[in-house]
């Protein structure tokens, strides 16, 4: 993913990229290139693919190939850890969010 994502982010953001929208010429993607909204359709786009490329490479659970369907003791605990580390996440860029908007409110008055 560390040598992928700048290529195609290159791709998308630089005047010069086949996807850009920003092209003089009409060789671009679609014949207009894209608009890309705060790097989400590059960021989602590479990680998605590099995802599914991951899971099919590291195939299925060895639970599933036994078909032995029994959680194991771990998986609550991942789960648990997963949820709480999501729930955070959430919070520090909502907090962020919310401070960038009193910052940017302060600076226009």
């Amino acid at each position: 993913m560390v040598v992928v994502y700048p290529v195609i982010a290159c791709w998308a953001w630089n005047d010069k990229g086949w996807a850009s929208a920003y092209r003089a010429d009409e060789d671009a993607l679609f014949g207009c290139g894209v608009l890309d909204f705060a790097g989400s359709g590059v960021v989602h786009l590479t990680g998605g693919v590099g995802a599914i490329i991951g899971a099919w490479m590291v195939g299925p659970r060895e639970a599933f190939r036994t078909r032995c369907l029994q959680t194991p003791m771990y998986g609550p605990i991942f789960q648990s850890m997963g949820t709480l580390s999501l729930w955070f996440s959430w919070c520090v860029t909502v907090y962020i969010q919310g401070v960038i908007l009193i910052i940017l409110h302060a600076s226009v008055y």
